[in-house]
């Protein structure tokens, strides 16, 4: 597979990994529990047990209803840094050394936002950054010119 493809492979898991995050409603989930008054004196038995059930409550929020809209941002920096590796090889400037190092760095700022955030969102985002580090490592750097040299 070509950087092209390897390019755009990386940009569309970064896509979905943002897409999912931002509109999966279920990224936490917990259960509220509320004391209940209890009578003094009163012990629970099998005829008055359901006094004494405490009340649980299933709960689940979004990623953006429990952190607010500044996540936002943070999700977009994955799509924003495979979109620059797939710009520079649809435009054709992966055959220059000084692509091939802003690639490098993108991926490699990629798997540290991966590594920093493994345990929230980090993990979505790895397989876009381990695309992205083969597809900087398939692009070709500055192939040197020929110089051709005439022989009298």
């Amino acid at each position: 597979m070509g950087a092209y493809k390897l390019n755009a492979v990386a940009h569309g898991l970064a896509v979905a990994a943002f897409l999912w995050l931002l509109l999966w409603p279920s990224f936490y989930q917990g259960v509220s529990v509320s004391p209940v008054a209890v009578l003094e004196g009163a012990q629970p038995s099998p005829s008055n047990e359901r006094h004494f059930a405490i009340p649980k409550k299933r709960f689940s929020a979004s990623l953006i209803e429990e952190n607010g809209l500044w996540v936002i941002p943070l999700l977009l920096a994955p799509v924003i840094l495979t979109g620059l590796g797939l710009l520079m090889a649809l435009y054709g400037y992966n055959n220059s050394r000084a692509a091939k190092w802003v690639l490098w760095v993108a991926a490699i700022v990629l798997l540290a936002f991966c590594l920093l955030a493994i345990f929230s969102i980090g993990l979505f985002f790895l397989p876009a950054a381990i695309a992205f580090i083969i597809a900087a490592a398939k692009t070709p750097g500055h192939k040197p010119q020929s110089r051709s040299t005439t022989v009298p």
